[in-house]
């Protein structure tokens, strides 16, 4: 039998600074420590995750890769990815693997990012090599 869940999206935004191990937090920008994030659906082997970003203006987010393919949907604001911007209502697929980085556009940025499982993993471009 097929099951409906539903998030209401009413749980707090949480600075990512707050919430993540040690070993992470030296991974990442201060722009993206300071970011706040809610986990919409967790995901697990099985299931699809989802969950919500929220980065101020210039916000950068380091290179990094992850195990999972996932698709970036922006809400608000620009993500600016190399020399691609992506507005409010556009997304960009991301393959598992590929080593990526991207900041907030100059009024900041909201985005959804949905994987195909639960994925936590953030490898630095010398671990993503290394993993190769």
């Amino acid at each position: 039998m097929g099951q409906i869940d539903f998030s209401s999206g009413d749980a707090p935004l949480r600075r990512i600074g707050d919430v993540v191990s040690d070993e992470l937090r030296a991974k990442l920008d201060t722009g993206e420590l300071d970011s706040q994030s809610r986990m919409h659906h967790l995901g697990s082997d099985d299931r699809l995750q989802m969950f919500e970003v929220v980065a101020p203006p210039g916000a950068r987010f380091n290179p990094h890769s992850h195990d999972a393919d996932e698709i970036i949907l922006v809400a608000e604001g620009e993500l600016h990815a190399g020399s691609h911007v992506v507005r409010a209502g556009e997304s960009m697929y991301v393959t598992g693997g590929t080593v990526y980085a991207f900041r907030a556009g100059p009024e900041g940025l909201r985005f959804f990012n949905f994987r195909p499982r639960m994925d936590v993993t953030f490898r630095t471009v010398a671990e993503t090599r290394a993993a190769d």
